[in-house]
């Protein structure tokens, strides 16, 4: 139990100092930054306020319609209702288990991988993803900020951005990894961190959330 609580701790302390390091990158209206996994605007909200262009991506639905009334008269906030992957295609986002009870608040929890513990395998959205090596490629210049919380998906779009050559161009890469509920994801991710260390990635923060 005491190691359990010292390892949540640091995890939390972890997440808190890359919430500051966050804040703490000057943004301008001449930057842009992307914000995977917005749920309802919280961290967009950060990012928007540095005055930074910001593109935010929520495919729940749900939480879609709350993030784009909150920043619906903000001319630098762009909302759109797709998740992100390696390609464009239409996937199932898998709700939490508990979505009945308040589709909002569960809608952190919802996954495109099947594999999510606390996901419902026959309860499924179908939403449009996009390629987001394409998207940042299409943007006028490299995004200031990457921040990445999408319940599982990380590895795949981080790898898709490595083969790439996106990756290396983004200014600062917030990510939260999800290996410690999805046991699956623990050599993938093994892989990228050696792939960073070959290539001398230090812009990489795997500690978001």
């Amino acid at each position: 139990m005491l190691k359990k609580l010292q390892n949540l701790y640091a995890h939390f302390f972890q997440a808190d100092a890359a919430v500051r390091a966050l804040r703490r990158i000057r943004l301008g209206p001449e930057d842009a930054a992307v914000d995977c996994g917005a749920n309802v605007g919280v961290f967009t909200e950060i990012l928007a306020r540095r005055g930074a262009q910001v593109y935010a991506f929520e495919p729940n639905r749900h939480a879609f319609e709350v993030l784009q009334r909150k920043f619906r008269d903000r001319g630098n906030v762009t909302c759109i209702p797709k998740g992100v992957w390696c390609r464009e295609d239409i996937l199932r986002l898998y709700v939490h288990e508990r979505n009945d009870e308040d589709p909002v608040a569960h809608s952190t929890g919802g996954s495109l991988l099947s594999e999510k513990p606390n996901i419902s395998a026959h309860h499924f959205l179908e939403v449009p993803v996009v390629d987001l090596a394409v998207f940042i490629r299409d943007l006028p210049k490299p995004p200031r900020v990457l921040k990445m919380d999408v319940e599982g998906a990380e590895c795949v779009v981080l790898k898709h951005l490595l083969d790439e050559g996106v990756l290396g161009e983004i200014g600062h890469v917030f990510v939260e990894t999800h290996e410690t509920k999805i046991p699956e994801l623990a050599p993938k991710l093994d892989a990228l961190k050696e792939a960073f260390a070959e290539k001398g990635f230090n812009h990489i923060d795997l500690s978001w959330g």
